[in-house]
């Protein structure tokens, strides 16, 4: 019950560096990369119609420019094909799947033949297996195999899975080289684990039975398959599942930390173009497109994450559910994005996460809050219309935008960096937060709850949170991605409501805003005009137009 009553007491105290023995070098060299940090980010992420300006680092494409990376000759490089998948749904031209990428320190992947622009379609496949709703959430296992020799399309499956890493041919293979060593050693981890009856789900009465299981299956090769062939698909799903499935072309396209393209699920052609529309396609197709401007030579990459993490949470988590390690060592950047309280980086390991840490305590605040979030939400949303459940649900909402608001404050006071990664999914509760409230309003009876005066300092804080958003969304994503066009619409539509009900509301705010040439009603009109069509300018970039390919298919 303290917890719900304090959501905050997550935070703990601040993080006091009580070491006496760093030198005044080092604090001096904190101090100055703190101050860089909390340097406006609108510097770099002026929204101009040259974007070619815009400070990027060198790996990050932008339009009109290189990479600042030697490209390789493309000509050589050799085509990845995989005889037993299933040709995907749709594969761009304009990229190429090659066993050996140029500029991502070698291995599988996608590679730009040439220059893609943001929103463009490079990939839509069909899931090869979507995970049963027990398994949502849950960490991958030998119980997720079993499922896995079950389903309907094992045989398939099994064979798709001997090309994922690690491959069968690696694994039934010699030790020649540090790349099977790492795959030898986690065989011999897992091995070590299921001979342990601490969990129930690596036991070797469960590897036993799952052998059993698959006594109607073979392996290519059409030998039986084995304890060795259970473990080595237990690691490919570690290695290669998503957060919705298993998918085999999806699987060849790299992490970034800063990616370059986004997998989601297609939306129909035909669906209201509203942006809140949940009319979505058979959920077993996905689709990644480009985010950035993609430079020839370049491979392809996607978040493995699924929400904004710190950079030791990323760590912890790519390495437990993908058996990789990003390392210590961040961009540019990022670095200025993930520097707390002292100038310093949270230490990271990809063995652990230290909860006590200050960024794991906003992590953990964060979750709690958007659970509390959504339980309002489907409240609000389910509940009748009447005058009573219509107050109910608006001090419900309201209630909640004040925590949002006190959760933003918490986090920015304890991480002393006011750009830091973990202030982006803050600010983005604290907006679906205040639009909550005006659903909850228009949801009521026929007359509103809100009064004038609060509905626009409502509008106010939204104004308010949503240009830090777009700042912070800008030098995370770069300016087209999809994120900062719902930030713009947001923005537009607060602007736009405030000009013509209150003006006087704005003129207020800009003493509070990165903006301080925002003093008069033609200033604010200017900004909302420009919100308005850089939301339509991005909108555009990204079509609906995967559902004729899907439903060719169908």
């Amino acid at each position: 019950m303290a917890a719900e009553e304090d959501p905050f007491g997550a935070f703990g105290d601040s993080d006091d560096d009580g070491d006496g023995d760093n030198n005044v070098q080092d604090v001096k060299k904190a101090q100055d990369l703190l101050q860089a940090a909390n340097t406006a980010t609108t510097k770099t992420c002026q929204t101009d119609k040259d974007r070619s300006t815009t400070t990027t680092d060198s790996t990050t494409p932008v339009h009109g420019q290189g990479s600042g990376v030697d490209l390789v000759d493309l000509t050589n490089l050799e085509e990845c094909s995989f005889p037993a998948w299933d040709s995907p749904v749709y594969v761009s031209s304009d990229v190429k799947l090659v066993s050996s990428l140029p500029l991502f320190g070698g291995g599988r992947g996608f590679v730009a033949l040439r220059q893609l622009a943001p929103g463009t379609l490079v990939l839509l496949e069909e899931a090869l297996m979507m995970w049963p709703d027990e398994q949502l959430g849950q960490p991958l296992s030998l119980t997720s195999v079993q499922r896995l020799v079950n389903h309907e399309n094992a045989a398939k499956i099994v064979a798709c899975l001997e090309d994922f890493h690690p491959t069968k041919t690696v694994v039934d293979g010699p030790v020649e080289s540090e790349f099977p060593v790492q795959v030898e050693t986690m065989m011999e981890s897992l091995l070590t684990q299921q001979q342990s009856n601490t969990d129930a789900n690596t036991t070797p009465q469960l590897l036993a039975q799952i052998v059993q299981e698959c006594k109607t299956l073979q392996n290519r090769d059409n030998t039986a398959i084995s304890t060795k062939d259970i473990l080595r698909l237990l690691l490919a799903l570690r290695y290669n599942g998503l957060e919705s499935g298993l998918y085999c072309y999806v699987a060849m396209i790299n992490h970034s930390c800063q990616p370059n393209c986004v997998k989601f699920l297609p939306k129909a052609a035909s669906s209201n173009t509203d942006d809140n529309t949940d009319d979505f396609l058979p959920p077993t197709f996905s689709e990644v497109r480009t985010t950035r401007w993609v430079n020839p030579g370049e491979c392809l990459t996607i978040s493995y994450v699924p929400r904004i993490l710190s950079h030791a949470s990323r760590r912890h988590h790519l390495w437990e559910q993908h058996r990789f390690d990003i390392g210590a060592q961040l961009t540019p950047s990022l670095q200025r994005m993930e520097v707390v309280t002292n100038g310093g980086l949270p230490p990271s390991s990809k063995e652990y996460v230290d909860d006590n840490s200050i960024t794991s305590r906003i992590e953990n605040a964060i979750a709690e809050m958007d659970v509390l979030f959504q339980t309002t939400k489907n409240a609000i949303l389910s509940s009748s219309s009447s005058v009573v459940s219509g107050r109910k649900m608006v001090e419900q909402a309201k209630a909640l935008e004040v925590s949002l608001c006190e959760l933003f404050s918490q986090a920015l006071e304890q991480l002393q960096n006011n750009n830091h990664i973990l202030l982006i999914p803050c600010l983005v509760l604290h907006l679906d937060a205040c639009d909550l409230v005006l659903q909850a309003d228009a949801k009521s009876s026929t007359t509103a709850i809100l009064s004038h005066k609060q509905r626009c300092m409502l509008l106010g804080r939204m104004v308010v949170t949503g240009m830090k958003l777009l700042e912070l969304q800008q030098a995370y994503w770069g300016h087209d991605h999809y994120d900062v066009a719902r930030t713009c619409l947001d923005l537009s539509q607060a602007i736009q409501e405030l000009l013509s009900k209150s003006p006087d509301t704005l003129y207020q705010l800009e003493t509070r805003t990165v903006s301080n040439h925002l003093k008069t009603f033609r200033d604010w009109s200017t900004l909302e005009h420009k919100h308005r069509k850089e939301h339509e300018r991005i909108k555009e970039m990204y079509p609906r137009d995967a559902a004729k390919y899907i439903l060719k298919k169908l």
